[in-house]
């Protein structure tokens, strides 16, 4: 993410507070996320969490906007570009002082009323903070907010159509287990026969061939595991354990005993 010190001190810049920002306890519940990174707005934490508002009207946390700004010179919600962003950037921080030092946010894309009370968000935000030690009337109405009912819908509807809903349910699961026995099957056919090449190709081999087939098998891995770096070669032995797992399970108990007789 890009420095937020490079903008000019914007204690200066600030002017009276006009109708383009809201108190941000004011702000409704269902803005009180950024669309970009699904985080709370904040004031109480960075100075990147504060919801801020581009000239579109589009609000985001400072963070992402700033970040997206610089990376795309457009608004990561609908695109609209931006040629010069330093004016923009100015501006961006000044809202995310006025947010975070006077609890001021901007407006955002409309201006209806809240849908909650300030006292209602208030108590809805300390029930989600972790450090909160709301207590009493506050804890028990946050708890009536999150214990609403769900809704049944199989107790809407008729017998037949329960009938036929969780009859489509079990032809769904019936084609799919036939589609991974089918599956399971062609991947074991294909292990045995690959298996039996395998020991008809080295059960032909003389001793020479097969010292020399070892010995450049050794070679190429030494040369190949040189040339790894530290990341790659971690993959690499995450992949071959996987794969002897994978391998051992597929595998039955006679093939297991078969291969332990011909070692």
């Amino acid at each position: 993410m890009s420095s937020f010190s490079g903008l000019p001190n914007v204690g200066s810049l600030i002017p009276s507070i006009d109708n383009a920002f809201i108190k941000f306890e004011e702000i409704p519940l269902g803005r009180k996320t950024c669309d970009v990174c699904g985080d709370f707005f904040s004031i109480t934490r960075d100075l990147k969490d504060c919801p801020v508002g581009l000239p579109c009207r589009h609000v985001h946390c400072f963070g992402c906007t700033w970040t997206w700004l610089h990376r795309n010179h457009a608004c990561p919600e609908c695109d609209i570009e931006y040629t010069d962003i330093r004016p923009i950037c100015v501006a961006l921080e000044r809202e995310a002082y006025l947010c975070r030092h006077q609890g001021f946010a901007p407006l955002g894309q409309s201006q209806v009323e809240p849908l909650f009370s300030a006292k209602d968000v208030a108590d809805f935000m300390d029930a989600e903070d972790d450090e909160a030690t709301a207590a009493g009337p506050r804890t028990s109405d946050v708890r009536e907010l999150f214990n609403t009912p769900t809704l049944d819908l199989e107790a809407e509807m008729t017998p037949e159509q329960l009938r036929t809903d969780r009859g489509n349910q079990l032809d769904w699961q019936t084609m799919y287990e036939q589609q991974l026995r089918k599956e399971n099957n062609r991947r074991e056919e294909r292990n045995r026969r690959n298996l039996a090449r395998h020991h008809k190709k080295h059960a032909q081999e003389t001793s020479s061939q097969r010292a020399e087939r070892l010995e450049r098998k050794r070679i190429y891995q030494r040369n190949y595991q040189a040339n790894q770096t530290e990341e790659q070669r971690a993959k690499r032995l995450e992949t071959a354990r996987k794969g002897r797992l994978a391998r051992r399970a597929r595998q039955t108990e006679d093939e297991r005993e078969k291969r332990l007789a011909e070692a």
